[in-house]
């Protein structure tokens, strides 16, 4: 019996050791991301901050597009610093507005599977029941391409409240 009883002990050390081990690696794993994290966030705020003109955004700034990490992150890890106001909103472009975006996105950046004004119509539909509360709510409208979708998501945003186009940051398309 003290035999059974101490393998029974030593099974029961292992089995709380193993698990001791798993818990600190993935506590570990959780820090070195907040840390990561923290450090990209400070990284970034610097890259805007040590922008020579503040108040005058532009797309051409340094800190616009991907920034460029030190190691160890750049094998790690990318980051890309934009900005809302530069989007057009769902909430506030006009149908015009919207056609003509479209327009301009088939023939200057990438021809689109659906119909542009079905595209339209959809968002316009939407927006008469209530405001469009985030882009993944594109994904639930009807006879709207998926791929559509994830082509223009780079240049569009939703806002709670309307908030007119940033001309000094938006895109030139």
């Amino acid at each position: 019996w003290a035999l059974a009883l101490f393998s029974i002990f030593i099974a029961n050390l292992g089995f709380q050791g193993a698990q001791h081990a798993f818990l600190m690696k993935r506590e570990l794993e959780t820090l070195e991301a907040k840390a990561d994290f923290l450090s990209l966030l400070h990284r970034a705020s610097e890259s805007i901050l040590s922008d020579p003109q503040p108040h005058e955004d532009s797309w051409k700034d340094e800190w616009h597009g991907t920034l460029s990490l030190p190691e160890p992150w750049k094998e790690r890890l990318s980051v890309t610093i934009g900005d809302e106001e530069a989007k057009l909103n769902l909430n506030a472009a006009s149908e015009a507005f919207l056609e003509r975006f479209l327009k301009l996105f088939d023939k200057e950046v990438s021809s689109l599977k659906g119909e542009r004004k079905t595209f339209v119509k959809q968002i316009l539909k939407r927006r008469e029941k209530e405001r469009i509360a985030s882009l993944e709510e594109l994904y639930l409208f009807e006879e709207v391409e998926r791929e559509d979708i994830e082509k223009l998501r780079p240049y569009l945003t939703v806002y709670p409240s309307l908030i007119q186009l940033n001309l000094n940051t938006a895109h030139p398309l």
